[in-house]
């Protein structure tokens, strides 16, 4: 499993897939129930420049705060690097991954209102891709 993804689990079926690991590894009956999230959908938004550059606009505390303010079930990563750590993404993965968005969404076309909102807060909007 993909420590990005696991807590979509979680916003979708309200269960932690590491509970479920848990009881496995212990002998128990895993506690799942589909549905039960909070959301009806979730993904996990990946900003990504695909230039040696880094990105134009790095958020500070305050814009996390403003961007995230009204979300608080958004669960934002950043991965900023400069100089050769930069370089060397680039060079091996061809891109570089600066943040990640998991987020929740009452329906699909909520949820990508909700990404956008937030990236537009951050000023990622016009530096990003999403997958």
């Amino acid at each position: 499993m993909a420590s990005q993804l696991a807590n979509l689990y979680q916003r979708v079926d309200g269960y932690n897939p590491y509970d479920i690991l848990f009881a496995l590894a212990v002998g128990d009956k895993p506690p799942v129930e589909i549905g039960k999230g909070q959301f009806q959908s979730a993904a996990s938004f990946v900003f990504r420049q695909f230039s040696a550059l880094a990105p134009e606009h790095k958020p500070y505390s305050l814009d996390l705060e403003k961007a995230l303010n009204s979300y608080p079930d958004a669960n934002l990563m950043l991965y900023l690097k400069k100089g050769a750590s930069l370089q060397r993404e680039i060079r091996w993965l061809g891109s570089y991954r600066y943040a990640v968005l998991n987020l929740g969404g009452l329906n699909r076309d909520d949820l990508f209102t909700r990404f956008r909102d937030i990236a537009n807060k951050l000023g990622f909007n016009n530096q990003s891709s999403s997958r």
